[in-house]
């Protein structure tokens, strides 16, 4: 269990978890007929500068990542809010301008933020509505599929080397997945978004579900068997019901690398137990 989520049960046992049960990024409630989807992410600009960004990068990874955990959950986001800590006037500016690039990259509207002072960090709140109950973590059934769209799986450790990659400077969420998954959402039985890399986001859903998820081949980018370990991507990862598995490989872009099977909850690569482990702040 990651450090996160181990603090996030301290909350849980008192005040109980939402209606997408513990585990989960994202959350929502119920809104006449509709689901308001919500989440927030955040982090200190120290945890993320690479030496080619600036803060202005570091606001729009706080967007992405905020986008990126609803996109997973197949909810167009469509609100948000920030909170920006800065040692001066500067460094908020620098902060907020690249709040600002993100929310117009995804178009969002603002609703709200609070300024403060101290060590450089960023919060996003963001939300949005849906007619459907996003997939759970937990929904994952022997036999599905998982599917992934090629992206730039396992890019970070390159540059965490010093390489420049520009996903790392500026990554993007394919918003446009949305749109191309219309009509498909009642077959993706579970999904989550890689920011803490693949193998952990998988083992996410191995623990909520009760199943073993049994990998073939690498996520489909340009490193390969790297990619199974990185992080910050912020892509999706679908767990889908075979019936659809060619349709949605061909609306993401992307292909099956592995099926889920009945079993204790681990994930394997071409029979491998791999190791649960991921992108860690502690």
């Amino acid at each position: 269990m990651k450090v996160e989520d181990e603090l996030l049960a301290i909350v849980r046992r008192r005040l109980g978890a939402g209606l997408l049960g513990p585990g989960d990024d994202v959350d929502f409630i119920k809104v006449g007929d509709y689901r308001l989807v919500f989440n927030v992410d955040g982090f200190s600009a120290k945890g993320v500068l690479l030496e080619f960004m600036d803060l202005r990068d570091v606001g729009w990874r706080g967007v992405t990542a905020c986008v990126s955990d609803l996109v997973a959950k197949l909810v167009k986001p469509k609100y948000f809010l920030h909170s920006v800590y800065g040692s001066d006037v500067e460094e908020v500016r620098e902060i907020v301008e690249g709040i600002v690039e993100a929310a117009e990259e995804y178009g969002l509207a603002f609703l709200g933020a609070d300024t403060n002072k101290g060590e450089a960090a960023v919060d996003v709140f963001c939300f949005g509505l849906s007619d459907l109950d996003p997939p759970r973590l937990g929904g994952a059934r022997p036999g599905d599929k998982v599917v992934v769209p090629e992206g730039c799986w396992g890019c970070i450790n390159r540059c965490l080397r010093g390489e420049y990659w520009e996903h790392c400077k500026r990554p993007k969420v394919p918003l446009e997945l949305l749109e191309r998954l219309r009509g498909y959402e009642k077959y993706v039985h579970a999904s989550t978004d890689s920011s803490d890399g693949l193998v952990i986001s998988l083992y996410k859903l191995a623990w909520a579900s009760g199943v073993t998820i049994a990998l073939h081949e690498p996520p489909p980018g340009p490193l390969g068997e790297e990619g199974l370990y990185g992080g910050e991507e912020y892509l999706p990862v679908f767990v889908v019901d075979p019936s659809a598995s060619e349709a949605v490989e061909e609306a993401v872009k992307g292909r099956a690398i592995g099926e889920v099977l009945p079993g204790r909850p681990e994930v394997v690569y071409k029979g491998r137990t791999l190791d649960p482990r991921g992108w860690e702040w502690f």
